[in-house]
């Protein structure tokens, strides 16, 4: 019988080439079984997040599989310690030598998620289970983000909205509003909205926060969330009534309106 190289073998079961349907049967059981053994384990596996000082840490991998999560020193991935920094301008100087010394204390970047996003992992999708000082079930994990922040559920709400529209929502504090929303990721482009979510609106406010939004081209966008249910349990997101609307602002030229 003829033998395979075995730089040419593509998985363990085969030592040999078959010559009979009998043998290719047995051999193709063999892999489907190996195969749904894999898929299934690898779909068992669940995140491990831990509440420690206030701050949900994880592991990186969030970060690939939607964008999950964000870097304490690095923008998005955990690259501070295999950073460059020969290529950084003399105005860095003294910034790169203050990163340097705390390059030699070895400081582990821990990888954090926001409580919305820890539990939308372990809530909507079921594949994080987050510990503080034991496993935490997800009525213990509203419970504990509502203590943190008293308006989580409205909060949560929105996340989950845009979320499951296909959003890649991150926090907007940058720009003075709740969330900001990706299209692909943080990895891909810039985001293209802003969401302030409000309750009496001042136009004050609104104008101002307007025009940080133009100025960083974004467009922003109010959220009105309807409260309704026992905010002591997460059921009550079904009774929740939400509605947006997109803000637009003219500017006058010359010969058009913008």
């Amino acid at each position: 019988m003829k033998q395979t190289p075995k730089h040419l073998t593509p998985f363990p079961f085969f030592t040999e080439l078959a010559t009979d349907f009998s043998t290719v049967y047995k051999a193709l059981k063999t892999i489907l079984k190996f195969i749904k053994t894999f898929i299934s384990k690898l779909f068992q596996k669940k995140i491990k997040a831990k509440f420690i000082n206030g701050l949900l840490k994880t592991n990186h991998e969030v970060y690939n599989y939607g964008a999950f999560g964000k870097s304490a020193l690095s923008r998005g991935l955990p690259t501070y310690n295999s950073r460059n920094f020969e290529s950084l301008s003399e105005k860095k100087k003294i910034d790169r030598l203050q990163l340097e010394r705390i390059r030699k204390q070895d400081v582990k970047e821990d990888f954090l998620l926001m409580p919305e996003e820890c539990f939308f992992l372990s809530f909507a999708l079921g594949c994080l289970d987050l510990y503080h000082e034991k496993k935490l079930s997800i009525q213990e994990q509203w419970e504990l983000f509502c203590k943190m922040d008293s308006q989580f559920p409205v909060r949560y709400a929105v996340y989950h909205h845009y979320r499951s529209q296909g959003y890649v929502v991150r926090s907007g504090i940058l720009f003075g509003t709740d969330f900001v929303l990706y299209k692909q990721g943080p990895q891909y482009r810039h985001s293209d909205y802003c969401v302030w979510i409000v309750g009496d609106v001042v136009a004050k406010d609104l104008v101002e926060k307007n025009r940080v939004c133009n100025q960083a081209k974004k467009k922003l966008v109010l959220v009105r969330v309807k409260v309704g249910g026992d905010l002591n349990h997460p059921t009550c997101l079904a009774k929740f009534e939400l509605s947006d609307g997109l803000v637009n602002r003219k500017t006058y030229s010359e010969n058009q309106y913008i």
